[in-house]
């Protein structure tokens, strides 16, 4: 496969073309000058050689919790203008009302979505690809990045996404059940944890309630699975270090959210700090007190992957003062300013 890579092509002509100019240097006379044409020869090589520049790499597009790919149109067209000639793949499954789909079935449709759209087209992903990804879609796009060991993502953006999960007042479950706007404090108890919630809800599968923390780690079919939490049998280990092993794989991970100080909501997440692994301080059961993501037991132990993206220079974490959920893909100026530049680098 190698062989007949373009890389490898460059690097054999590169090898050629220095064994050429070693050995004019080396069998030439000493004080002897190369005549008119064989100057001229070494001008055209030097003035025509240029470094080798891979393609641009295509981006998906992932779309968040009620939204569609058409939600993305504007990104795209910002993405586009600004990296010429990259590819972009809108994400068309799991749009709109079927967007609350458990995750546990939205994670592997990705992965299946992915290998068939390198599959029509396998010369433009012959260097990875990036994903940038909103809301929900960010965090399905992390646990892509564990799950698929076939990936080859080289930078992972995340906007705005529940990456430590949701908690509050400001979600429901599907189809109106037991919405979280009662002043119950986003109270539910073991209700997002039944079976049939784990296995039918994107809302449940994202529930972490700091106020039973225990619980969650013990029934979450999904988040505390891939934050690596539940590591209780011989299987579990090496799943985490199987998804863990995938994860430390990207090149650049990029996590974006809007900072709202003391208000833990941002429009569409909460609480906001999510969005760069920080959350209610689970530790102390408490839900107006906040970790950061230096101290969650997800970075100390780094239960997949975490700490070492940062402590190897390939995690960006930003919180921007009073940047809407819906900005980060829908205002010119904040795509310009944060995503784009993480784009298109190798």
């Amino acid at each position: 496969m190698l062989r007949n890579s373009r890389l490898w092509r460059w690097a054999s002509g590169s090898i050629l073309l220095g064994a050429f100019i070693f050995g004019l240097c080396f069998f030439a006379k000493p004080g002897a000058n190369l005549d008119h044409a064989g100057r001229r020869l070494m001008i055209d090589i030097f003035s025509g050689f240029k470094p080798f520049q891979p393609p641009p790499r295509p981006i998906f597009l992932m779309h968040g919790l009620g939204g569609e790919a058409a939600d993305l149109t504007y990104l795209e067209t910002w993405l586009a203008k600004a990296l010429p000639g990259t590819k972009t793949f809108k994400v068309n499954i799991y749009e709109r009302k079927e967007s609350s789909t458990s995750l546990l079935v939205q994670v592997p449709a990705l992965a299946n979505f992915i290998r068939q759209t390198k599959k029509n087209d396998p010369d433009a992903f012959q260097y990875g690809y990036d994903l940038v990804c909103h809301s929900q879609g960010a965090l399905i796009c992390r646990c892509l990045a564990e799950e698929m060991d076939d990936h080859e993502v080289h930078t992972l953006i995340s906007l705005a996404g529940p990456q430590m999960g949701v908690f509050g007042n400001h979600f429901s479950l599907p189809g109106g059940l037991m919405p979280v706007h009662l002043g119950i404090n986003g109270d539910l108890g073991n209700m997002p944890y039944t079976q049939l919630l784990q296995k039918s809800s994107s809302v449940a599968n994202m529930w972490n309630d700091p106020l039973h923390h225990n619980m969650f780690v013990e029934k979450s079919k999904f988040l505390a699975v891939f934050n690596g939490l539940q590591n209780r049998t011989d299987t579990d280990s090496r799943e985490i270090a199987r998804r863990k092993s995938n994860f430390v794989r990207l090149r650049k991970a990029c996590f974006f959210v809007g900072d709202f100080g003391a208000n833990p909501y941002e429009g569409g997440l909460e609480p906001w700090q999510s969005g760069v692994f920080g959350f209610y301080n689970y530790i102390n059961g408490s839900n107006t007190e906040y970790l950061t993501m230096h101290q969650t037991l997800e970075y100390k132990h780094d239960t997949f992957g975490l700490r070492t993206l940062d402590t190897t220079g390939r995690l960006i974490l930003q919180a921007v003062p009073k940047i809407g959920h819906g900005q980060w893909t829908g205002d010119y100026h904040v795509v310009s300013k944060y995503v784009v530049p993480q784009l298109g680098g190798q």
